[in-house]
């Protein structure tokens, strides 16, 4: 029996939480019979109860205190924890690893804006002196962090050819395991293409943008393609959207104001819903409620939203991005991410065409299902601890 310690005391937010209690309650049904250790903030302690024998839990609340005492509990306190329980593979579940760790390690690096070249051409530079030090100072962490890992996992090609172009990587060190999503909670009736011209007349355009608030998140866009579309002659249109310009308040992000402008606009504002993330058992029910599904982010490592939307038989509108076309393939339209008016056409063609709806809806029903599975996901993820845990039992 192996022990494997997985760090994950930054996952402050749903997404990630909803992440790591998947896993864990893979690994209580199918671990192998091996020992697992999560660190966890004590926000998501109740969401890890009754899991089983094989899952211990240890509480930290560092995620959300400063650098340097993150820095302090993943080089110090977390070594203490790896030998007391005489671990044989950590986990370090997002970008900040342990400097010569006392065992295997396998670190997922996550955070695409450290190592994408357009971040730091564009959004970066208008962030303050210290804003930007802060983050150097972060990749210099993730970077050597990468380097004192024995094996370096991304979600995405894409995130790995980022990073491989500013740290050295060696190939034999570099995975990628895509994640997966619960397809089963997702499986939606694929959209019906009935209704021809009336049902562009007549019923309301419904769409959809799941996310969390960021500066790239790219709302701007968004905002005015709602704008765009009803000039159009697309009176009928409701976006719901959980990325409100309102969140996190406590980041410095240079494109608040500006959203939050937009969205105060009286020919924008009533077209438009910003409601708070649901819980991960309410988001199928999202998904069903809307007819198309938009994606205008200008970079992501990964992007579950686009799963969840394709799973679910929603046909996607997405950035003309290289995340985008990994992830969705054929089962998207693409639009030039910074064009409002390219967002609103790709918008307003696709609602006007019934059967292409219905196409998108079925190429990403069957892509989901090929490429995204969450329990091929954890597999993968065991295949990969494989090796680790019976090179660290021979050297024992």
């Amino acid at each position: 029996m192996a022990k494997i310690v997985i760090n994950a005391v930054s996952a402050k937010s749903g997404g990630a939480a909803t992440y790591l209690v998947n896993l864990a309650c893979y690994m209580a049904k199918h671990g192998r019979g091996h020992q697992y250790f999560f660190c966890v903030p004590s926000k998501w302690m109740d969401l890890f109860q009754e899991l089983g024998n094989t899952i211990s839990v240890i509480q930290s609340d560092v995620g959300f205190a400063g650098p340097w005492a993150r820095f302090f509990w993943d080089q110090v306190y977390l070594r203490g924890i790896l030998l007391k329980e005489k671990a044989d593979v950590l986990i370090s579940s997002a970008d900040f690893g342990m400097w010569l760790a006392p065992c295997k390690q396998i670190l997922m690096v996550r955070n695409t804006t450290f190592f994408s070249d357009f971040y730091i051409r564009t959004m970066l530079r208008e962030k303050t002196l210290w804003q930007r030090l802060i983050f150097y100072i972060k990749r210099y962490f993730v970077s050597i962090s990468v380097q004192n890992a024995d094996l370096v996992l991304t979600a995405s090609e894409t995130m790995m050819d980022d990073l491989k172009r500013a740290v050295d990587v060696p190939d034999a060190k570099a995975v990628i395991n895509p994640f997966g999503t619960l397809l089963q909670k997702f499986h939606a009736p694929i959209r019906n293409s009935e209704g021809g011209s009336e049902r562009v007349i007549d019923k309301t355009c419904r769409l959809l943008y799941v996310s969390e608030y960021g500066d790239y998140k790219n709302i701007k866009t968004l905002l005015k393609a709602i704008q765009l579309l009803r000039e159009k002659g697309l009176e009928k249109v409701h976006l719901r959207c959980t990325a409100c310009p309102d969140q996190f308040m406590e980041v410095d992000y240079q494109s608040r104001k500006e959203d939050m402008r937009l969205y105060s606009d009286p020919l924008i504002r009533p077209y438009v819903e910003f409601v708070d993330p649901l819980p991960y058992d309410k988001m199928p029910a999202l998904y069903s409620q809307c007819d198309i599904f938009v994606f205008p982010s200008l970079l992501e490592s990964f992007g579950h939203p686009m799963v969840e939307a394709m799973a679910s038989g929603v046909p996607v509108v997405a950035s003309d991005i290289p995340i985008c076309h990994e992830i969705c393939g054929e089962a998207a339209v693409y639009f030039s991410p910074l064009d409002a008016e390219a967002l609103a056409k790709e918008i307003f063609d696709l609602w006007k065409k019934p059967e292409q709806m219905r196409r998108l809806s079925e190429i990403g029903r069957r892509r989901a299902e090929q490429l995204f599975r969450w329990e091929d996901h954890a597999e993968r993820l065991f295949d990969i601890l494989k090796p680790a845990i019976e090179k660290q039992g021979q050297n024992r």
